[in-house]
C-alpha cells in the first residue's frame, strides 16, 4: 500500500501515470515529516511492477515550493536540523533513483529545496511567472550536496555557482535558457501542459525509459568498451519485450513500401 500524508495528494491517473501534488498552503514548505512522506511515496511507486511516470505538482499560484520549513530550525536543536537534512538527502535520492520519467509542473517560486525538487525531474514545465533560485545563503543555510551536484550537471559549474552564491532568482525564460526548465507556458496552462507531456511519456515502455534514465543520469562510462557493454545489455533487455516488439511491428506496418 502506498503511504499517505495530509499535505500530499496522490492521484493514480492510470497504471502508467501518477500525480504527486504538494498541498501545504500558502508556500508548500517542506516539514520533516512531509520530506519523509515524499521519499516513502516515491520509493513505493518505484517498487511497482511497472513504475508509473510521475507528475510532480503543487497547489497555489505563488509558490511551487518555498523549500524547507525554516521554522523547524528556530529551536536551535542541531541534532534535529541534521536529522531533517539527512531525510531531505534521502528524499532527493529516492527521486534521483526513480526508474521512469518525472515531470514537474511549476507555478510561482521554486525556492531552495523546491528548486532541488525540480532538479530531480526529467522535464520541467514552468509558468510564465515562475522563478527559480537558491536563497539559502541569505538565510545562513545551504542546499544538499546532491542538489548542488544536480544543479552543476544541469546548468554547468559557473551558472550553478552564481545561483548558489548570490541567492538570486531567475525568471522562467531565464530558467529555460539555463536548462532549469524545459518550456514556459501561461500560468493557467502549466498543469494541463505538464499532464500532456507526462501522458505522452507514459506511453513509452517503462523498461526502455529506465535504461534511458540510467544512461542520461548515471555516472559517465570510463571507456568506449564500457559503453558498448552497456548498450548491448540494454538492447538484450528490451528486444523481446512484448511492448517493444509491438512498437516495431507498428512502425514497419506504417512504413511498408
Amino acid at each position: 500500500m502506498t503511504p499517505r500524508h495530509p499535505s500530499l495528494r496522490l492521484d493514480d491517473f492510470s497504471p502508467q501515470l501518477c500525480g504527486l501534488t504538494l498541498d501545504r498552503p500558502p508556500a508548500n514548505a517542506l516539514t520533516s515529516d512531509l520530506i519523509e512522506a515524499i521519499a516513502d511515496i516515491v520509493r513505493s511507486l518505484a517498487q511497482r511492477e511497472a513504475p508509473p511516470v510521475l507528475l510532480l505538482a503543487a497547489t497555489g499560484e505563488r509558490f511551487f515550493c518555498a523549500g524547507g520549513d525554516i521554522k523547524e530550525l528556530d529551536d536551535g536543536d542541531v541534532d534535529h536540523a541534521l536529522r531533517r537534512m539527512e531525510k531531505f538527502h534521502h528524499m532527493l535520492a529516492a527521486l534521483a533513483e526513480y526508474p521512469t520519467a518525472i515531470v514537474a509542473a511549476v507555478r510561482g517560486y521554486a525556492a531552495g529545496g523546491g528548486l532541488e525538487l525540480t532538479l530531480m525531474a526529467d522535464l520541467v514545465i514552468a509558468g510564465e511567472r515562475a522563478q527559480f533560485g537558491f536563497p539559502e545563503i541569505r538565510n545562513g543555510l545551504m542546499p544538499a550536496v546532491m542538489g548542488i551536484q544536480r544543479a552543476v550537471d544541469t546548468i554547468g559549474r559557473r551558472a550553478a555557482f552564481d545561483l548558489l552564491s548570490s541567492g538570486r532568482f531567475v525568471t522562467a525564460p531565464e530558467a529555460v535558457e539555463l536548462g532549469l526548465a524545459h518550456r514556459v507556458v501561461a500560468d493557467r496552462e502549466v498543469l494541463a501542459h505538464a499532464t500532456d507531456v507526462a501522458t505522452a511519456l507514459s506511453e513509452t515502455d517503462p523498461v526502455i525509459m529506465a535504461i534511458l534514465k540510467r544512461a542520461v543520469h548515471g555516472e559517465q562510462p570510463d571507456s568506449p568498451d564500457t559503453m558498448r557493454r552497456q548498450t548491448l545489455t540494454g538492447f538484450r533487455e528490451i528486444l523481446d519485450r512484448p511492448a517493444s516488439v509491438e512498437a516495431r511491428q507498428k512502425f514497419l506496418a506504417r512504413n511498408k513500401v
